[in-house]
């Protein structure tokens, strides 16, 4: 993640206060003071109520990536939440200088997919083409259960790209699973261009964080598991509005019950239609353009980058 940022131009700064404690919030402030920066932007689940006042009372306003409404007054200038159940209910209290910017039309894509919209392949020449991804780190291992269930499905007719996180420990087994299985699957780590990858896919078996948004805008099929709440909460939200197929928690699932799902995801090339239909309305790779706007309207000044 380190490497991303600072590839992308931006200087990083670290400290060693406890995540989320008043020190942290301290530390923030100091540093965006030294450096001159016109907004303080969070992204994450362990800020709270007192650490956003403590950014409040700095003069510099704060923007807050959120996802689940947790807090109670969210003391800052802008509230960002890019979900399909977001909605102004999560945020009763705020006050009225605070910003709502909610939905999907605010979703933020990396730079890298916008050149990608018109770009995708149709889909379904040659052998079908799977790709699996489970996030940065998959924890649960549920990467291996969709190589089990590829394998139980005993079709040889697929192919199967398996991405492998930056932050999973077990790069070398799943690669050493792929080599030894039957089926037709690929490892891939780090990969740096992955909308010409999605490009190239008929359907994606996926858990249901951001990637999630990428498939979308990209037009791929998805059948989506979840791991935690938040994923559970994007995934039947997205279910609901006919936008992927969702099978519940991945431990919830036997290889072979996701094996079925995916052969008939396969197998019905209208469903696949009408999931990239329902999904790609959702998200059309301007949500980074109508932040930075908002964020001009609310302190005008110069903003350098849109995304």
């Amino acid at each position: 993640l380190a490497r991303r940022i600072s590839s992308e131009g931006f200087a990083i700064e670290r400290h060693d206060r406890a995540l989320g404690s008043d020190a942290d919030a301290e530390a923030t402030v100091s540093v965006a003071r030294r450096i001159g920066a016109r907004w303080i932007v969070l992204d994450g689940y362990g800020f709270s109520d007192a650490y956003l006042e403590i950014l409040q009372g700095s003069g510099i306003p704060t923007l807050v990536i959120d996802d689940l409404g947790k807090l109670s007054r969210y003391a800052c200038a802008i509230v960002v939440n890019q979900n399909l159940h977001a909605d102004a209910a999560l945020y009763p209290d705020v006050g009225r200088s605070t910003q709502l910017l909610l939905g999907t039309s605010y979703m933020m894509l990396r730079r890298e997919f916008w050149r990608y919209r018109d770009a995708r392949r149709a889909a379904g020449g040659g052998n079908p083409r799977i790709l699996v991804s489970m996030g940065g780190s998959d924890p649960g291992d549920h990467a291996s259960q969709v190589i089990h269930s590829l394998e139980w499905l005993g079709r040889r007719d697929l192919e199967a790209v398996v991405i492998v996180g930056a932050a999973n420990p077990r790069l070398e087994r799943l690669r050493r699973r792929a080599l030894e299985s039957k089926a037709a699957i690929t490892v891939r780590h780090n990969v740096e261009d992955m909308p010409a990858l999605m490009r190239d896919v008929d359907l994606a078996v996926a858990a249901a964080g951001t990637t999630v948004w990428e498939l979308a805008y990209m037009g791929v099929p998805m059948l989506l598991g979840s791991t935690v709440e938040a994923e559970r909460v994007l995934a039947r939200r997205l279910a609901r509005e006919k936008g992927c197929v969702y099978i519940g928690d991945f431990s919830e699932r036997t290889p072979e019950h996701l094996a079925r799902e995916i052969a008939t995801l396969i197998d019905d090339a209208a469903l696949r239609r009408d999931l990239v239909a329902a999904a790609g309305t959702l998200v059309d790779g301007k949500g980074g353009e109508r932040i930075v706007s908002a964020m001009r309207e609310a302190a005008p000044q110069e903003i350098t980058h849109a995304a």
